[in-house]
């Protein structure tokens, strides 16, 4: 067991824990932890070196001052003069393949007023190790004492003596990962009051609607592309909510094919101003992938061109096969259907994020409302698939992350 945060004097990780239960929680929303989680942004957004990892810079800016008061309101409104206390200490199991999004539910959890212990993976990238020298380092000033006492975090191999111990100690258990590592950490008992968040395996996709995309110039079109490329192109397309199906909405015909070229040209021209490159390898990946459907029959078409193009396989009919196993690096299913409605044929409870451009707000709330059973927690425009939201997965994570004191006379 290695401690990475903060530098302690404390002889081992269960000392430390022990010791965070005997400091008082802090209120919810408290200066301290504002100004804390405020000042881990702008160093951030200041320091040069981070410009290259555009995940740390989306989560700094989503960070910033003026999006933690925005927090701050929306939990005083859903809070209604209603008495919501932090639930203890949170344990969160952060994620090897997207490394920043267990920070969010972690400064959540800390700004409504919890103890946190966080384990992060030993396979952990660049990105990941930065953060933590610029955490450890703020949590060295007097200033913010009151976070170091409260926060652990830490890094170990499997073991579930381990993952017991500190689940023994947590009110709160959250996970971020896949299905197989859920169900692993899931073999460790909670206590029986404690509660669990699990953000599991989930599938994406956008849905275009091809004459509204007909409609647009050729430099309104180049943003589109772009805000595709960032839902799509970040996490080499690993994300839970990166897009992985597009779906096209209208008459299948030329113009929808034209739709189609227009859109992944400019996708293309996008990657190349960004001088986004691929390894051979994922080249590969791709192919095997591809002829891998096809020989199931469930691909009409496949374009096989430049590695580093998007990789598009046209599905001859929706098949949830595809849900079950995916490559990244720019691989794209396409589907054709008639109405929005139609994407409801697609869904099941693995599903998480709907992109969309060129439908009207009531077409979407009326979508919505007809999910019934099935998935699909957020329906964004193409461009905020991966901006994090305190609702996530389904989950509103200031009110689960709190518990409720009633008070009658």
């Amino acid at each position: 067991m290695e401690i990475l945060v903060p530098r302690s004097d404390a002889a081992n990780w269960e000392e430390r824990l022990r010791g965070m239960k005997n400091v008082p929680p802090l209120l919810p929303f408290e200066e301290v932890m504002m100004d804390f989680i405020q000042s881990l942004s702008s160093r951030i957004l200041k320091n040069q070196g981070f410009r290259k990892y555009p995940e740390l810079m989306a989560m700094s800016y989503w960070l910033r001052k003026a999006h933690l008061h925005e927090i701050q309101k929306n939990y005083e409104t859903k809070k209604q003069g209603r008495i919501w206390l932090p639930r203890g200490l949170v344990l969160h199991f952060a994620p090897s393949n997207v490394d920043t999004i267990f920070v969010y539910s972690w400064f959540l959890s800390m700004l409504v007023g919890n103890y946190n212990v966080v384990r992060i993976s030993q396979r952990r990238g660049e990105q990941i190790n930065l953060l933590l020298e610029l955490l450890s380092d703020l949590l060295q000033e007097d200033k913010y004492k009151a976070i170091a006492e409260r926060t652990l975090v830490v890094s170990y191999g499997h073991d579930e003596a381990i993952t017991q111990t500190l689940s023994d100690a947590c009110n709160v258990r959250v996970i971020w990962g896949g299905d197989e590592t859920i169900r692993t950490i899931r073999k460790t008992n909670l206590p029986p009051r404690a509660t669990e968040m699990v953000f599991a395996n989930r599938f994406s996709m956008s849905a275009i609607q091809s004459a509204a995309l007909l409609s647009m110039t050729d430099s309104e079109l180049i943003q589109v592309a772009n805000d595709f490329y960032n839902d799509a192109y970040w996490f080499d397309q690993m994300a839970c909510s990166s897009p992985r199906l597009v779906v096209w909405v209208g008459a299948d015909g030329p113009a929808e094919q034209e739709a189609r070229s227009r859109f992944w040209k400019a996708v293309k021209t996008v990657t190349v101003q960004k001088g986004h490159y691929w390894q051979p390898s994922v080249g590969m990946n791709r192919l095997v992938e591809g002829y891998s459907y096809a020989s199931q029959g469930l691909v009409t078409q496949l374009s096989t061109a430049h590695s580093d193009d998007p990789y598009r396989a046209t599905l001859k009919d929706f098949s949830a096969a595809i849900k079950e196993d995916h490559c990244g690096g720019g691989f794209f299913f396409e589907l054709a259907v008639e109405e929005l409605s139609h994407v409801l044929e697609c869904l099941d409870q693995r599903d998480q994020t709907l992109a969309t451009f060129g439908f009207s707000e009531s077409e979407l709330t009326e979508l919505a409302w007809r999910l019934g059973g099935r998935g699909i927690d957020r329906i964004v425009p193409i461009g905020r698939a991966l901006d994090f939201n305190e609702v996530w997965d389904g989950y509103d994570l200031l009110a689960y992350l709190t518990r409720e004191v009633v008070v009658q006379h």
